[in-house]
């Protein structure tokens, strides 16, 4: 993940990571130290804490990291519909989700559940992102109509607020195409394209709009 967070977010400066004194400060599992570690220091001109991952669901600043009802909260959906929580320590324990006052466990590994978190909110961040619903064509019928190969990076992954009461739900899949657009699936089985590209209607006019 360490190349493909500094490339797409390389417009978004300034960021890094928190110091391995301040790290040291709480205990944490390896996936959650490695994250702060790398980008969990981001703030904005007036000095306010605003982490990277803030497209849709966000990190939780890590000074605020707590436990909570026997987990350690560290990430919340942007309406605080659900936090996500995990165990203080392990090379990569699970993941549990909270939305009614109860945790219920939504993946086995905090790693895969970050990656998934990483990704989903590349695409709320991005430059420019479009929903299939919103511009009347298919995204995958237009990108196979132009001839352009789908790169799976990150394939049928639960995430979030899924747990039993959502079983109707799927996973989450991204797609790489020519490591300028990434191209999310989400939960509801509806697509997204998202990019950094400055026009990008100019390669793709029936998916972005210019004005």
């Amino acid at each position: 993940m360490e190349p493909f967070i500094t490339k797409w977010f390389e417009r978004r400066q300034p960021w890094s990571g928190l110091d391995e004194a301040t790290l040291n400060s709480k205990e944490l599992p390896q996936p959650l130290r490695w994250l702060y570690g790398f980008a969990g220091n981001s703030s904005d001109n007036q000095g306010t804490w605003k982490t990277i991952f803030r497209g849709q669901d966000f990190l939780i600043r890590f000074e605020e990291l707590e436990s909570y009802q026997g987990k350690i909260k560290f990430a919340c959906e942007a309406q605080a519909v659900w936090i996500a929580g995990t165990e203080a320590t392990g090379i990569d324990p699970p993941v549990w989700a909270m939305d009614d006052g109860h945790w219920h466990l939504v993946d086995d590994s905090l790693m895969n559940f970050l990656t998934t978190l990483i990704l989903n909110d590349t695409v709320y961040s991005a430059r420019h992102t479009v929903y299939e619903p919103n511009i009347g064509t298919s995204i995958l019928a237009e990108m196979d109509c132009l001839g352009k190969h789908l790169e799976p990076i990150w394939i049928d992954h639960p995430y979030g607020w899924q747990h039993p009461r959502y079983e109707k739900e799927g996973s989450y899949s991204f797609y790489l195409v020519e490591d300028k657009y990434l191209i999310m699936k989400d939960c509801f089985g509806e697509y997204f394209c998202a990019t950094n590209e400055e026009a990008p209607w100019e390669c793709y006019p029936t998916l972005f709009d210019q004005y």
